[in-house]
């Protein structure tokens, strides 16, 4: 195996090899957009001058071209969203490579670049982060939510351990949503898709009062026929409804200050996580069903329902050699997930029911250097910061039921976990040669954990006494980790540049809140090594950056399940190697082209006594799964998109689309339980008056109907396989006012 130093070494050559060739290109290429833009640009082509437009990002917490940004960042704009086909977090894999989200009962569990989380329980956070204008999401079931209001997305990827710190081990999804203007304007849509779908979005801002501006965006979606049936209940499922609000008030009351409020709600009710074996096996009352896809058998009806409030208050203020934030917020999340583990008409671990809640609250204070600081003459940008999380996740309880549980009624569990954990970070570039900037950043975290657990006893006790046993002791957690960010990046010039960079994440550990006396499972490490290259080539026409990393992942989180409960536990060390690239090509005015792919080689280095199952559910006795494959780490994933504007006597019609490929993975240690590779395909056809006033939209997702996973698990009870949508189709209808 090659070394980590070797293959850093190698990775330089090869993209100074390639730098050295693409300068002259570059060369004459010359732009004068400032690293200072503090709005974002249109991830789109710029159909007048026929080059690829700015983007800005706020990758290091503040606004920057993403071509300067020494990290590798997939932008995605509102635009490119709605033209693609883009509509929830979901199907975001689709245009970002390297991305996998899946989903798990009510929860969404993304992996970037192999690097994730299985775990579904309230206190397991995922590896990659989720932040809603720059609040984090803690609740693992507090991500699900579809797109409106949305300017754009940033998928930042490796490790964000300084910046950001917490728990973005694998990267962090940055969701920026519109910003209220004084001039009024409003956008509304409906529309109808197959499956009985009926949806609605608003969204409007204006002026309310000098200096106060306002907006307020709703979305609605009702799915009335479901993909699939109960065969034993007689009822449909794979349906479901979704509501949300969200509102932003912001006071401008000098040009030194700014403040936003923002409130946001959001629910969930839908039947989509219904369980099935595979073809072939027999459900748990021994009998082969052989059900199609998104059929089941089980006695109970799934539910999911997930309910999300939140507030947040955001001060920027400008004190002349910084500008100071603060962002409070209070997040609370619910999720109630209701499964079948039996499939089968015989209740024998049925119904299961997780109720869990997460509450957080967070405070973070950040210092930012100003536009133009110097030191002793060179270029300086710099940010200290300090965060504190305050956060309250539980089952209230986990209910289990059945006769293969317990022979009367219904077993329920309580778990708390309790966690304060506060930060203090800094980190600045200087610009130490001509066109060559060095970075260092650095994290201290120190985090405290408590487990307490309630009563776990029989409930609705028939024919008999009430038996279950004390809460067990508390138990307590704390550690204090370092994280950190060196980065070396040169620029030949402002269009091509090349970067070099080391990175430490960490993922905080936790107990099995339905395990109670457990001892819990510690913080999981990353360290990852960074090669990278950005340019825009041939006046500006292509846009090509590239990545290759090389991660070094130790104490590695996996949830497994144990009978009918969750456990998780450390899987010692792995290696995962890497290429990932993203290409826009301006063909034409009218035609943008964009390209992604990533190649990964994730293995396990040492991986003792894993807690693996056959697909009927008998234990596997494997030693290790040293050298076996990552958990959804898939050698390959990519996306080609097309947009074609056509300008009519009518308006503009563009027609767009953009098909993604999965090579397959694994789902869980132990190379057995695969997803094969499957492609999926979106497409649209929009057309806008000429005015901008009134628009159609015509689309379909998976128009190749392909039947792939969003779930699958290994247990005692036998795999588990929940398939994700089927094709959709519809129309939307839209006025802009």
């Amino acid at each position: 195996m090659m070394a980590p130093k070797e293959y850093a070494l190698l990775c330089i050559g090869a993209l100074l090899v390639y730098g050295s060739t693409a300068v002259e290109w570059a060369g004459a290429q010359q732009t004068s957009t400032s690293t200072g833009q503090s709005s974002a640009a249109v991830n789109s082509s710029d159909t007048t001058t026929g080059e690829v437009t700015e983007i800005v990002v706020t990758a290091q917490r503040k606004s920057e071209r993403l071509q300067d940004v020494p990290i590798s960042v997939t932008s995605v704009s509102a635009q490119s969203l709605e033209s693609q086909g883009i509509t929830d977090v979901f199907s975001l894999s689709e245009v970002v490579p390297g991305l996998n989200v899946t989903r798990v009962a009510t929860v969404s569990t993304p992996y970037l670049r192999g690097i994730g989380s299985n775990g579904a329980d309230p206190n397991n956070e995922a590896s990659v982060a989720t932040y809603v204008d720059g609040v984090y999401y803690a609740a693992p079931f507090g991500n699900l939510f579809s797109f409106n209001n949305i300017d754009r997305i940033e998928v930042l990827k490796g490790p964000q351990g300084t910046l950001f710190g917490r728990n973005a081990t694998g990267g962090v999804i940055q969701i920026i949503t519109k910003t209220p203007s004084e001039t009024p304007s409003a956008d509304v849509s409906v529309g109808y898709a197959n499956f009985q779908t009926v949806s609605a979005n608003a969204y409007a801002t204006m002026g309310l009062a000098p200096n106060l501006a306002g907006d307020i965006s709703f979305q609605y979606l009702d799915q009335g026929q479901g993909w699939g049936r109960n065969v034993t209940l007689g009822i449909p499922q794979e349906l479901g409804k979704e509501l949300s609000v969200r509102s932003k008030l912001l006071y401008t009351p000098t040009d030194q200050t700014k403040v936003q409020l923002t409130l946001d709600y959001a629910n969930s009710n839908n039947s989509f996580n219904v369980y099935e074996h595979p073809k072939g096996y027999p459900d748990l009352d021994g009998v082969v069903r052989n059900l199609p896809p998104y059929d089941s058998a089980g006695i109970t009806p799934s539910r999911d329902y997930t309910q999300q409030y939140g507030l947040a208050l955001r001060l920027d203020q400008d004190v002349g050699f910084a500008r100071f934030v603060s962002l409070s917020a209070r997040r609370v999340s619910t999720g109630i997930n209701q499964f079948d583990y039996s499939t089968s008409p015989v209740a024998i671990v049925s119904p299961v029911v997780l109720n869990g809640h997460v509450n957080t609250w967070s405070q973070e204070f950040q210092m930012l250097s100003p536009s133009g600081a110097t030191i002793a003459g060179l270029p300086l940008d710099w940010t200290f910061g300090a965060f504190y999380f305050d956060d309250h996740a539980a089952y209230s309880p986990e209910t289990l039921c059945g006769i293969g549980v317990i022979a009367t009624g219904c077993f329920d569990i309580y778990g708390n976990e309790y966690t304060r954990s506060a930060s203090a970070y800094a980190q600045t570039t200087v610009e130490v040669l001509p066109k060559l900037r060095l970075t260092g950043g650095f994290r201290w975290t120190h985090e405290m954990q408590s487990y307490v657990s309630g009563t776990a006893e029989q409930s609705e006790p028939i024919g008999g006494s009430i038996s279950g046993f004390a809460p067990a002791p508390t138990t307590n957690h704390s550690f204090g980790k370092p994280t950190w960010r060196v980065a070396l990046d040169y620029a030949f010039t402002n269009n091509l540049s090349v970067y070099v960079s080391d990175n430490r994440g960490i993922k905080s550990g936790g107990f099995d809140l339905a395990s109670p006396g457990g001892t819990g499972y510690l913080p999981e490490i990353l360290d990852a090594y960074e090669v990278g290259m950005k340019s825009e080539l041939f006046e500006r026409r292509v846009r090509l950056n590239l990545a290759v990393f090389d991660y070094r992942y130790k104490d590695i989180q996996v949830t497994a399940i144990n009978n009918e409960t969750t456990f998780t536990g450390n899987a010692a060390r792995a290696t995962i190697k890497g290429l990932d690239a993203d290409l826009e090509v301006v063909a034409t005015s009218q035609l943008r082209l964009t390209a992604g792919a990533e190649y990964l080689d994730g293995k396990f280095g040492t991986y003792p006594n894993p807690v693996l199952y056959g697909a009927s559910g008998a234990p596997l006795d494997l030693a290790n799964a040293d050298d076996k494959t990552m958990p959804r780490a898939p050698k390959f994933t990519g996306n080609l998109g097309a947009n074609y504007a056509v300008p009519v006597s009518f308006g503009e019609i563009t027609a767009s689309g953009v098909v993604s490929y999965n090579s397959g993975f694994f789902w869980e240690a132990g190379d057995r339980l695969r997803q094969p590779a499957y492609s999926l395909i979106n497409a649209a056809v929009i057309w806008k008056s000429n005015d901008k006033a009134w628009g159609i939209k015509l689309w379909g997702d998976n128009l190749a109907d392909k039947r792939y996973l969003s779930q699958g698990v290994s247990s005692a009870t036998g795999d588990l396989l929940d398939y994700a949508a089927p094709r959709t189709y519809g129309v939307t209808l839209s006025r802009h006012f």
